[in-house]
């Protein structure tokens, strides 16, 4: 992303950018809690990675830039805890294996449809959440642009 295009997102698209992030953040944790496949050590570590590789992609650079502008990013309140319960693990306060268990427990707003006020959608682009993602190979890219996982649906 160029340093134009980077100029040119205004917090309307930050605010849409982190309503994307929520709505692929919630439907990650309900493919977990539908999902049948053994929760062993292996699932447990590459789930983690994949959330994370999200976070990277979809949430931190944001708010980065947000902060870079001396700008609040108003995170939905969702997105908000898993945010919270990703730097405790960069930092070094929760391992692997917490973080997977705060991010299974972690709570719905349950007062209204999930899939509306979530803004959930039937596809994503790379809904890794949806294939057996610990039996794998990763093809997550470490080195991609925060832009280029988006999916172009509007949220």
């Amino acid at each position: 992303m160029n340093k134009q295009a980077l100029a040119s997102i205004s917090l309307w698209d930050v605010a849409n950018i982190f309503e994307y992030a929520t709505s692929r953040f919630t439907a990650i944790r309900l493919a977990l809690d539908k999902s049948q496949v053994s929760r062993t050590v292996m699932f447990r570590n590459r789930f983690v990675q994949h959330i994370v590789w999200e976070a990277e992609r979809f949430v931190f650079p944001f708010i980065n830039m947000c902060a870079t502008s001396n700008t609040s990013a108003a995170l939905p309140e969702y997105l908000n805890g898993v945010v919270k319960m990703l730097v405790e693990w960069q930092i070094g306060l929760l391992d692997d294996d917490n973080l997977f268990r705060r991010f299974w427990k972690h709570e719905f707003d349950l007062s209204s449809d999930l899939m509306s006020r979530y803004r959930i959608v039937d596809t994503y682009t790379y809904g890794w959440w949806k294939d057996r993602f610990d039996t794998q190979i990763s093809t997550i890219s470490l080195h991609q642009h925060a832009t280029s996982g988006l999916d172009h649906h509007s949220v």
